[in-house]
């Protein structure tokens, strides 16, 4: 796991990316080093969860793709939205997928998401979603 932060004023953002594929992390982490985020990486929806269950409050966004293994990001969705916490209940999770299926965002929505990020990803996705923040 590698820390990957928007600069407003004093705060920096902190985005915690959840991707097995070892170049799309790096890819990815490289675009929002660029934009001036925080990175947090985790490769699997169990170490998300652990992430998570140890500094929640201090990341502002997720960026989750959905097939992992051991644990996919249907899968972690699915505990962190039940969760009694909040945060991470509530945090805003967006889904990076390459699944055409799942590039519809009211699919996604219903599955707990805020938004999804259709692969390959582009850093003008990417700045929009941390620009949100």
């Amino acid at each position: 796991m590698t820390l990957c932060t928007v600069d407003r004023g004093s705060a920096r953002k902190r985005i915690l990316l959840v991707e097995d594929d070892g170049a799309t992390r790096f890819m990815m982490s490289e675009m929002l080093e660029e934009l001036g985020v925080e990175c947090i990486e985790a490769e699997d929806g169990r170490r998300c969860l652990e992430r998570l269950a140890d500094e929640a409050d201090r990341i502002d966004l997720v960026l989750m793709d959905i097939h992992m293994r051991p644990m996919t990001g249907l899968e972690a969705i699915a505990a962190i939205r039940s969760s009694p916490d909040d945060p991470p209940r509530q945090m805003r999770i967006i889904a990076v997928t390459a699944d055409q299926a799942l590039h519809d965002p009211e699919l996604v929505r219903a599955r707990g998401f805020n938004d999804v990020i259709p692969k390959p990803v582009s850093f003008a996705r990417i700045r929009d979603a941390v620009q949100a923040l």
